[in-house]
C-alpha cells in the first residue's frame, strides 16, 4: 500500500502549505481521497485536512513519529504528542474530541470520545455487534489537518 505522508506544519501527501490554488487543484483533481483545503487572501494553501477514508487508499503516516494516524487510538496519539508538546485547551479538547497543537501545526478531530470503560456499559452491550463495531471507530481520530505553526 502506498504511503500518504503527513508532515506537521508543512504538507499532507503532495499538497504543501503555501502552494498556489491552481497548482493544488490540478494536483488533487484525480485523487482517490477528499482533501479539505483552505486558502489565504493570496490564494495560497493555508490549511489541509484529510479524513480517515484516506486509509482505504494509503497508509497515512507521520514519519518523524513513525505513527500511522488512522490505525492508532486517539488516546495513544495524544499521549505520545503531549510528552513534548502542548495542545490548545478548549471545550473540544477537554471533551476529548479535538486536539490542536499550534506549535507543531497539526490538529486531530473525532465526533465522539469513546472510552474503553464505555464498552462495559449496558448501553454498549445492548448494541448489535455491527453497531458496536461502528461505535468502536470512535477510539480513533476521524480527521487530521496541518496548518502553519503559530
Amino acid at each position: 500500500m502506498m504511503q500518504l505522508l503527513i508532515i506537521p506544519g508543512k504538507a499532507i501527501g503532495k499538497v504543501n502549505l503555501g502552494m498556489d490554488k491552481s497548482e493544488t487543484e490540478t494536483l488533487i483533481e484525480n485523487s482517490p481521497i477528499f482533501y479539505n483545503i483552505e486558502y489565504d487572501d493570496y490564494e495560497k494553501v493555508s490549511f489541509i485536512e484529510v479524513a480517515n477514508g484516506a486509509k482505504d487508499f494509503y497508509q497515512c503516516l507521520i514519519p518523524d513519529l513513525n505513527l500511522e494516524v488512522f490505525e492508532t487510538k486517539a488516546s495513544d496519539i495524544v499521549e505520545m504528542l503531549t510528552k513534548n508538546n502542548v495542545y490548545d485547551e478548549d471545550e473540544e479538547s477537554l471533551a476529548g474530541l479535538s486536539y490542536r497543537f499550534s506549535d507543531l501545526g497539526i490538529a486531530f478531530w473525532r465526533p465522539y470520545n469513546l472510552k474503553e470503560e464505555d464498552t462495559l456499559e449496558q448501553w454498549f452491550k445492548e448494541m448489535t455487534p455491527e453497531n458496536q463495531h461502528e461505535e468502536m471507530k470512535n477510539f480513533y481520530f476521524e480527521s487530521i489537518s496541518v496548518f502553519n505553526p503559530e
